[in-house]
């Protein structure tokens, strides 16, 4: 499976953060807020349901 952890590094998330850069301010501010699971997890049913994310 491509998005398996090898020794920590996730190939597949690599190349989609690396040429995506709200991706990459996400992550930040979530790194940065201390986002906890449970907000992460509001998060991926939120962007998982019907309502299509706008690009």
């Amino acid at each position: 499976m491509a998005g398996k952890s090898r020794n920590n590094h996730y190939p597949d998330l690599a190349e989609y953060i690396g040429k995506t850069e709200i991706v990459q301010e996400a992550l930040r501010r979530a790194r940065d807020l201390n986002i906890s699971i449970s907000q992460w997890q509001n998060f991926i049913d939120e962007i998982s349901g019907t309502k299509k994310i706008q690009e």
